[in-house]
């Protein structure tokens, strides 16, 4: 009997493994959990114990959770005294919300380079005559098919 001891101990310890792996997938927050969707990591916990269990651990775990199930708090959650929930980035802390500075230099920059930017494009005289070209061509189309619709039409 002292032989299987070991054994027992170690089985013991993969059960509890494995339901606090399930647990912990089960509540854990979908759009925190790494590497695979949530219900595919439930999945392999649960048709693979050992394995699922210890590869949720490395590599499904959400980054920074606690050992208690479902305890996955995104930095700046509420454990540390934020309102705000869900994931944490380098755009969301206080020192990147600063305005870019536009200045009246730098707005006059702008002006004058979209000013020389207008005038390098085609001048509106241009424009206009192009424009007539265009109307002289629909009209002549119009004008063909109203010939060709006379034509197939003896009526």
């Amino acid at each position: 009997m002292a032989r299987f001891l070991p054994l027992g101990i170690f089985g013991l310890a993969m059960l509890l493994l494995w339901v606090w792996a399930v647990f912990d997938v089960i509540s854990s927050d979908a759009e925190l959990v790494r590497n695979l969707p949530k219900m595919i990591w439930l999945v392999l916990v649960i048709f693979i114990p050992t394995l699922g269990s210890i590869a949720w651990l490395i590599m499904g775990r959400p980054a920074y959770a606690s050992f208690a199930p479902g305890g996955a708090r995104a930095r700046g959650g509420p454990s540390s005294g934020s309102t705000r929930m869900g994931p944490y980035g380098p755009e969301t802390a206080p020192r990147s919300r600063v305005e870019p500075e536009i200045t009246d230099r730098r707005s006059a920059e702008l002006d004058a380079r979209l000013d020389a930017w207008e005038q390098s494009q085609t001048p509106p005289d241009e424009l206009d005559r192009r424009a007539a070209e265009l109307d002289a061509r629909e009209a002549e189309l119009e004008a063909r098919q109203r010939d060709l619709d006379a034509r197939d039409d003896p009526a």
